[in-house]
């Protein structure tokens, strides 16, 4: 486990989830990935590092709807905020990580909204992480309203997401539920597979940052 960990680029509360998607794409060998959201890079890493080691020639291609740098002038904007939080936990940000790591070349980075960029332009993929702030409706219009990522999925490609856990603010148990209420069979189950406590056991904390598997209903 120490020897993964040094591979990948740990953030606070994602060390499980690094872990998990490293595995994850080492067994599934993927060619092609998507990342919708990225926010500091550790699971863009994680992938990446996975990929290169199993399949040189994969591609990762991350959406997000912030730039990855602020630029002069960009003060309170989110991209200045998010700059800044990396700063103060001394993260050097997911370009630079994947060029220090040399895995750039497999890697490209589109700004903007994920519904305006990939969903509405999707290509083949293997693996589908959505990571960009979604509820279960804004899921939902990714992965059934679109009939290619739909077809993609139905035939064979994984879906990942950010959250899952019991006390994750968007995506649990509850809010699950209560989507599921408007279709008389819910179109898709999930299942937590990676929980980031990173030792910290208060409820503010623990159960939160979660990935869990997706699976479309026949």
């Amino acid at each position: 486990m120490k020897k993964i960990e040094k591979k990948l680029y740990i953030i606070r509360r994602q060390k499980e989830q690094s872990i998990f998607l490293y595995n994850y794409v080492k067994d599934l060998k993927p060619n092609v990935i998507v990342e919708l959201g990225v926010g500091a890079g550790g699971y863009t890493v994680a992938m990446a590092q996975a990929l290169k080691e199993v399949n040189p020639s994969g591609k990762i291609h991350s959406y997000d709807i912030l730039p990855l740098q602020s630029e002069p002038g960009d003060d309170d904007t989110p991209t200045c905020s998010r700059v800044h939080w990396m700063k103060e936990r001394e993260l050097l940000g997911p370009k630079t990580e994947m060029e220090n790591r040399k895995l750039i070349d497999m890697w490209t980075f589109t700004e903007g909204d994920c519904h305006e960029t990939f969903v509405k332009n999707p290509f083949a993929f293997d693996l589908l992480l959505i990571d960009a702030s979604q509820d279960w409706n804004g899921i939902y219009k990714i992965v059934i309203e679109n009939d290619f990522i739909n077809n993609q999925i139905q035939s064979g490609a994984k879906v990942i997401i950010e959250g899952g856990a019991k006390h994750h603010p968007v995506i649990n148990t509850e809010t699950f539920k209560e989507f599921s209420e408007q279709f008389d069979k819910s179109p898709f189950t999930y299942e937590c597979v990676a929980v980031g406590t990173n030792g910290i056991h208060t409820r503010s904390y623990v159960d939160m940052s979660s990935l869990s598997t997706l699976t479309l209903e026949k």
